[in-house]
């Protein structure tokens, strides 16, 4: 299986860049061709930290979306497979092992992570799939198939494409349009990834949230469901019951966003977020079902 490992560089990202190498260094299987999004990036910058052979793509007047789009086009072109790896985080030795083991059977791939704080140190947390009967219901309300822990078969990726430059969830619309498909998708419980958190992560899993973090969520996720069902209009889902959950999930969603202009509605619904669970998948904490009792 010929397979890419993917990487977005930004300058922010500089600090951690010794330990983001050295893990892509020491992976169990080195069976790969590392490829980098340069995004106001330098390549020059990364004579330290760089000891192996890279193919760099260029950011030219592109967004986030765009960036990652015109990449991993040109991987699929000519790979079987490509890992997706956040460069502030750090790959587990058998990170690309058993990604590249799981794409022999399934189409696509994500991993539980370890998280870290900002310095690198451990939290003793685990970002976890809940292991769902059915991928429809969880993937139209949370993701857990991030830029970070995922890995993807080329002739699934390329079809994922073109999405919209505005987007912010690049990763949850690509494992939605997967989904929609009627893919098949694997999450490995075992971590192989340590997963670096920031006091202002846009996704942020740990508790606690306040009550901005959670209107700037709202509006991403209201903004995730209008470009997912504009690009569903033009290719539409092979998976009806995809289409159907995560049309009822849309409504519940706008239901939730009128609820919260209310700042006493907001404060409270906060609150109970927070007491609810320490970890989430990715925008789990818009509309939560279990909270569902505060607006309808």
């Amino acid at each position: 299986m010929k397979t890419a490992l993917y990487s977005t560089l930004y300058p922010a990202i500089t600090p951690y860049l010794a330990p983001f190498f050295k893990s892509i260094e020491n992976q169990s299987d080195s069976d790969f061709d590392l490829w980098l999004g340069l995004d106001s990036f330098n390549q020059k910058d990364l004579s330290p930290f760089l000891n192996q052979d890279a193919y760099f793509v260029q950011a030219e007047n592109d967004t986030i979306a765009s960036l990652r789009e015109k990449a991993l086009l040109e991987i699929c072109q000519t790979y079987n497979a490509v890992i997706l790896v956040d460069s502030d985080d750090i790959l587990l030795p058998d990170r690309v092992r058993r990604a590249k083991n799981a794409l022999n059977t399934y189409d696509a791939y994500a991993c539980a992570l370890k998280l870290m704080d900002e310095r690198g140190k451990p939290l003793d947390l685990t970002f976890q799939a809940e292991m769902p009967s059915d991928w429809e219901s969880y993937l139209s309300r949370v993701n857990v198939f991030g830029f970070s822990n995922a890995a993807y078969r080329c002739e699934i990726l390329k079809d994922c494409f073109p999405i919209p430059r505005e987007t912010v969830m690049v990763d949850w619309l690509v494992i939605s349009q997967v989904l929609a498909q009627n893919a098949s998708l694997h999450f490995d419980a075992e971590p192989q990834m340590l997963y670096r958190q920031y006091r202002n992560n846009t996704a942020r899993v740990i508790s606690p949230y306040n009550s901005e973090q959670i209107k700037r969520a709202c509006t991403l996720v209201l903004g995730h469901y209008d470009y997912l069902f504009e690009i569903l209009r033009k290719k539409p889902a092979e998976n009806v019951l995809f289409r159907q959950k995560a049309l009822e999930r849309q409504k519940a969603v706008k239901q939730f966003a009128k609820f919260i202009q209310d700042e006493a509605n907001l404060r409270a619904y906060t609150e109970k977020i927070n007491y609810l669970k320490s970890i989430y998948g990715w925008w789990e904490i818009i509309a939560h079902p279990d909270l569902e009792y505060l607006w309808q």
